[in-house]
């Protein structure tokens, strides 16, 4: 064989195995699995709901909270210092139940005036407070009253106001200090209407520069909307350091919709 030749046949030998080779790899490829792209994922866009009303509110005296070891009180007291388990149901007086610098802490109150708030700071916790007047009686019967006050805190309270109450709260007259609450419900006993609803529903106020307060802190509080009888449900006439997750409630509880900040 020729040099010439030699050279053919190598150059024969190459193409055929590039052929071989490129047909081996396409033959591999087609084996390979496919992988498909899924289509994208939609979100859909949040709901948002009203908070709801807190199911564990005690709504009556004697359901909060039953198993309490209550230390009894059968008129007003004047405290100073802590106080815990306290108890009070009297008709005798219409005096505030509880005078003084204090804090009531895990408190029930069914009398005629709820507790007052004159000098220095009070504060309640976990407490249910009813008030309502005695029929002739002359009662001004509030739920919390703040009279030359030095501020109130009041944290995981409810103040249901019965027949003839003037007020689920009232602060006026001189008034210092802030007024804090959270977690605080102020609405009607069940069954109160018409004209026996109160006067002023969480008041306060601010006359001719006198007023109730320096200012108020509402978080998660929950007024009864219509609870008065003079429309005025709720007045703020001082200014407001913190308001959230306010709202107005029915008479069962049941959400009636956010309140505005009064005074932004």
């Amino acid at each position: 064989m020729t040099q010439v030749d030699d050279k053919w046949l190598a150059d024969m030998q190459a193409v055929t195995t590039l052929s071989a080779v490129r047909a081996a790899h396409k033959a591999l490829k087609s084996r390979q699995p496919t992988t498909t792209t899924p289509p994208p994922t939609t979100t859909p866009p949040p709901t948002t709901t009203p908070p709801p009303t807190s199911s564990t509110r005690p709504t009556t005296f004697a359901s909060f909270p039953p198993t309490t070891p209550w230390t009894e009180n059968t008129g007003p007291r004047d405290l100073q210092g802590t106080f815990t388990n306290q108890s009070w149901k009297s008709e005798m007086s219409g005096q505030p139940s509880v005078t003084g610098t204090y804090v009531l802490d895990t408190f029930r109150m069914k009398t005629r005036e709820g507790p007052r708030c004159y000098g220095n700071p009070v504060t309640l916790l976990n407490g249910y407070i009813e008030v309502a007047a005695l029929s002739g009686s002359g009662d001004h019967a509030d739920g919390i009253q703040g009279y030359q006050g030095g501020g109130l805190t009041a944290k995981h309270v409810t103040v249901m106001c019965g027949a003839g109450c003037n007020s689920g709260m009232f602060f006026a007259d001189h008034g210092h200090g802030i007024v804090d609450l959270e977690d605080v419900y102020v609405g009607l006993l069940f069954g109160v209407g018409g004209s026996d609803r109160a006067a002023y529903g969480l008041s306060v106020q601010g006359v001719s520069g006198d007023y109730g307060a320096d200012g108020v802190k509402f978080n998660g509080v929950r007024i009864q909307k219509g609870m008065t009888w003079t429309g005025m449900d709720l007045r703020i006439d001082v200014p407001v350091l913190a308001w959230n997750d306010v709202r107005w409630v029915n008479q069962d509880g049941s959400d009636a919709g956010a309140i505005a900040n009064p005074r932004p």
